[in-house]
């Protein structure tokens, strides 16, 4: 295990703004980040950030996403659940 003393986190969405934004604020304070990613690869695995393939609606990602963050670090300590769609648009084709 690397950096025992170091707290763990769960971001899904990383991909996206916020995500990333996260993502970085977190490694910065030094934090081991497990970086949840649905589409797009956009975090390169180092020591402390782990990226993770993760589709929030897909129960087994979600179990095989968690076992391997445990597996690696041994817990995690924050979940933060980004995750989510965006329906950008004017205001009248929303409604």
């Amino acid at each position: 295990m690397d950096h025992p003393t170091s707290r763990i986190v769960l971001i899904t969405g990383a991909a996206g703004g916020l995500g990333r934004a996260l993502t970085d604020a977190f490694l910065t304070a030094g934090w081991r980040v497990a970086a949840g990613q649905h589409h797009a690869d956009v975090h390169q695995p180092t020591a402390t950030l782990r990226p993770l393939k993760l589709d929030v609606t897909n129960a087994a990602q979600v179990k095989a996403a968690v076992a391997e963050v445990t597996a690696a670090w041994g817990r995690i300590d924050v979940l933060i659940n980004n995750a989510g769609l965006t329906a950008d648009g004017a205001i009248a084709s929303l409604m």
